[in-house]
């Protein structure tokens, strides 16, 4: 875990990565998203992050893991 979290860090404070946050907007797709999917509490993370992308602006995703966004339907999915 301490190596996980480590390469965590490593990554948010790369120049690479621009840092985003939650604002009114995510909130309130983070909320639709909930209703319309009719999601539980196993996707309030995976669906807060999602709808904190799409609000800045970020319209492509790598990840293990497609179905955590591809229900979303606004997101190209890419897959290492």
């Amino acid at each position: 875990m301490s190596a996980a979290l480590e390469r965590a860090e490593l990554i948010w404070n790369a120049v690479q990565v621009l840092q985003v946050f939650p604002n009114a907007t995510a909130t309130t797709q983070f909320l639709s998203w909930m209703q319309q999917h009719c999601l539980g509490r196993r996707r309030l993370l995976d669906t807060l992050l999602g709808a904190t992308y799409w609000s800045a602006g970020i319209r492509s995703i790598v990840t293990l893991n497609r179905a955590d966004f591809d229900l979303f339907g606004c997101f190209a999915i890419v897959e290492p």
